[in-house]
């Protein structure tokens, strides 16, 4: 099992996703029953490869075995592939994971929505800021950044 989970990793670094779906799948036909760290490996792997579809698509047949680290792999592809409507859609879903969304879940989001350069992208930054708060999480200065970054964008000083 964990040579598979090593295999898929592997994966990643030569931007080689299919490869590690057919590992995926040999693990499965094998009845080793995948965990988050399986979870996790393939849907970074479709980070890297930028593969949205496919990392969402994985993320909801890992039903159960997601974890923050798995969530925030898949918004790290949604946004690699300027996917920042949905990834505020899966932000916003919260599925019950504890700890989740957090500080890394609202970071990636701002920043796409920050590079996204239409009005609403700008506005849903700060929005995100807003939630972040709301959630007692404490923002740093990565994130007082990108929302000021996202209100210059929409030159609203």
């Amino acid at each position: 099992y964990v040579g598979y989970c090593a295999a898929i990793s592997a994966c990643e670094k030569g931007f080689e996703w299919r490869k590690a779906v057919a590992l995926f799948d040999e693990m499965l036909s094998k009845e080793m029953q995948p965990d988050n760290f399986a979870y996790n490996a393939l849907i970074t792997c479709f980070d890297r490869c930028q593969e949205w579809l496919q990392a969402l698509t994985w993320l909801e047949l890992a039903d159960g075995h997601a974890d923050e680290a798995t969530l925030n792999a898949a918004l790290d592809a949604l946004a690699s592939s300027n996917q920042w409507e949905r990834l505020v859609q899966l932000l916003e879903a919260s599925p019950n994971i504890p700890g989740w969304p957090n500080l890394d879940s609202f970071r990636t989001a701002m920043l796409a929505c920050y590079r996204e350069p239409s009005t609403e992208a700008w506005l849903r930054c700060l929005q995100l800021m807003d939630e972040m708060q709301k959630r007692q999480l404490n923002p740093g200065t990565s994130e007082y950044a990108c929302a000021a970054r996202a209100c210059g964008r929409g030159s609203q000083w």
